[in-house]
């Protein structure tokens, strides 16, 4: 039997194995945001209708593909800044970590969607990824207009030492409150270098840039 989905996008069937032809490809470069507290901050997409469909799949409509093939399309944008870091982040392997899902959210879906992401970023290139992260209470940060995003959730670090060079995966930066609250409490146990990576963005501050080098000429999964 071939199971079949719809595609969030334009809601025709599609085979199990077979990718949806609608996900956007990353189009010109990456969406740079300016956070306080991140080196580089940057996002595959503008949030717009087609992506916000495929996100919203990925997030609540048990679509754990979409989360895969997004966590390539972070690692691909990712290898092609490599340039924009400084010589210390190329001698380091970070690691990769996410921006925890509150408790409520992981159980109505089944899932994380940003371990998912993690683990798709860093298979990917090769990195190690580490929950390092948990939330200290609070509510999740979907659903909440801006004023309260601004503040952020609240996030611990689970080790005493963090590594130096870490990778922060999100699937849409928004206000930049949670990557930054991330940042935070990975400085606050040491973490020297903090890059935030996510699908989207859909904070006014985005900025499309051409792409620095080009990731399709590299062997990702070399680049630590």
């Amino acid at each position: 039997m071939v199971l079949m989905r719809v595609c969030p996008w334009c809601r025709r069937s599609e085979p199990w194995r077979r990718g949806c032809r609608c996900l956007p490809d990353p189009a010109g470069g990456p969406v740079l945001r300016e956070i306080v507290g991140i080196d580089l901050a940057l996002a595959v997409h503008d949030y717009d209708e087609v992506v916000r469909r495929f996100v919203l799949a990925a997030k609540n409509g048990g679509r754990e593909d979409l989360l895969r093939r997004f966590g390539v399309q972070i690692a691909a944008v990712l290898a092609a800044q490599a340039d924009n870091l400084p010589d210390s982040w190329g001698e380091r392997r970070p690691t990769v970590v996410w921006v925890p899902a509150s408790r409520d959210r992981r159980r109505r879906r089944g899932y994380d969607q940003g371990r998912l992401l993690a683990r798709a970023v860093g298979r990917e290139l090769g990195l190690p990824v580490q929950p390092l992260l948990r939330r200290a209470g609070g509510e999740a940060q979907e659903g909440r207009d801006r004023a309260d995003r601004l503040s952020g959730p609240r996030l611990r670090c689970r080790v005493g030492r963090a590594p130096s060079h870490v990778v922060v995966v999100d699937d849409v930066i928004t206000t930049g409150a949670s990557v930054g609250a991330a940042a935070a409490a990975l400085r606050g146990s040491g973490a020297v270098m903090v890059v935030a990576v996510a699908v989207a963005s859909s904070g006014s501050n985005g900025v499309n840039h051409p792409p620095v080098g080009n990731a399709g000429s590299r062997q990702v999964s070399g680049l630590w």
